[in-house]
């Protein structure tokens, strides 16, 4: 661990953790913290104690962060956890404020922003059924709780993709009970999301059941995939071309 950072708010101890246990989650260790403690130490104390929490806690190697109010330059809050000493930069290479990191999803809100100027365009609504331009997610099932499939109590809506509320998950997030319905589309992890065009992953995804009814709950996962989709059909064009001509071109 990095040896210069800051002392972390004392607690009650957390079991020790060796190379074959299973990490403590973050929740624990912010449990071990006393928040009186986090709180009187200023204003992004919670901030700091939270990506302490994850990198100390054994979820991720580091973590540098920083908040930078609207029209100045310099943060108003900066912080390195984790990374930083001899032996981590051997193993990981050189991070903080300067380094390079790959993010993803970062073209989530990029789709959904997209998907808002339709809207104000008038050629998409919040609430059209997604069946309206993928007639494949018409008639959908959801996987209940004894495991038995039954007809979704309402159609899936254009809102709900944009808000994850779509009952759409991914292999690799939600429930494991729907892992043999991605298995049997060929959608397991990431390979699975890149392999086929947004036509093809889409038919494959509208085969499997829903995680629940739409609009019921929030639930991580493939909703702005099939968004995307739903862009490509309307403006009968590749997403790559939508996005460039509506907000990443000059």
């Amino acid at each position: 661990m990095a040896s210069d950072a800051p002392p972390l708010p004392s607690g009650p101890p957390l079991p020790p953790k060796s190379s074959n246990s299973t990490p403590y989650s973050s929740v624990q260790f912010l449990q071990a913290m006393p928040y009186s403690t986090v709180e009187k130490k200023g204003p992004f104390e919670g901030v700091r104690a939270l990506m302490d929490a994850y990198v100390y806690g054994g979820q991720i190697p580091g973590a540098f962060g920083a908040v930078i109010k609207k029209g100045q330059t310099n943060p108003v809050f900066i912080y390195q956890s984790g990374w930083g000493d001899d032996n981590d930069t051997k193993l990981h290479g050189a991070y903080g404020e300067k380094a390079l990191y790959r993010f993803f999803s970062m073209t989530k809100p990029i789709v959904s922003t997209v998907a808002m100027m339709l809207i104000e365009e008038e050629k998409l609504s919040l609430e059209d059924p997604v069946s309206k331009y993928i007639p494949a997610f018409k008639d959908m099932k959801v996987l209940s709780e004894d495991g038995t499939l039954r007809d979704a109590k309402s159609p899936m809506l254009i809102k709900h993709l944009l808000s994850h509320t779509s009952g759409l998950q991914y292999s690799f997030v939600g429930s494991p009970a729907l892992t043999k319905y991605y298995e049997e589309q060929k959608l397991m992890g990431l390979s699975g999301l890149f392999a086929y065009t947004s036509e093809e992953f889409c038919e494959r995804v509208a085969k499997v059941p829903l995680l629940f009814d739409p609009g019921a709950h929030f639930q991580y996962g493939v909703s702005t995939d099939v968004l995307g989709r739903v862009l490509e059909v309307i403006a009968k064009e590749p997403l790559s071309k939508i996005l460039k001509t509506k907000i990443l071109g000059p």
